[in-house]
């Protein structure tokens, strides 16, 4: 989860910057380190986290997937919060709700230039 957080918050970072091509890729990375989630732990302390991966987060990544393709920065821009939404409804529906994701574009702990 750790991985996936930190590609997220690439991701809000890139969309705040109004960086199709750089969203795009952390997009698909995000997604990518979903599906390694869903294979490598399917299951967690009986909490079926591959079902709440289909249920809840693919569906909050569509948005953005659609603001990509259209190369549309401000849909990227209002495409990240759904995303954020989610991973803290993920978090609560498996009793980690003290753990409270922001996009964070104001923080930017990466030494990486996310303008175009």
């Amino acid at each position: 989860m750790g991985d996936l957080q930190r590609l997220t918050h690439k991701l809000a970072l890139s969309a705040e910057a109004g960086n199709v091509d750089l969203a795009a890729f952390y997009l698909h990375e995000s997604q990518e380190q979903l599906r390694k989630i869903q294979t490598e732990a399917p299951e967690y302390e009986n909490i079926p986290v591959a079902l709440l991966i289909d249920r809840l987060a693919h569906p909050a990544y569509e948005q953005m997937q659609q603001a990509v393709t259209a190369k549309n920065a401000k849909q990227l821009r209002e495409a990240i919060q759904p995303i954020v939404t989610t991973c803290n409804a993920c978090h609560t529906a498996t009793q980690h709700g003290f753990i409270r994701i922001t996009a964070g574009p104001e923080v930017n702990p990466f030494n990486q230039s996310f303008a175009p």
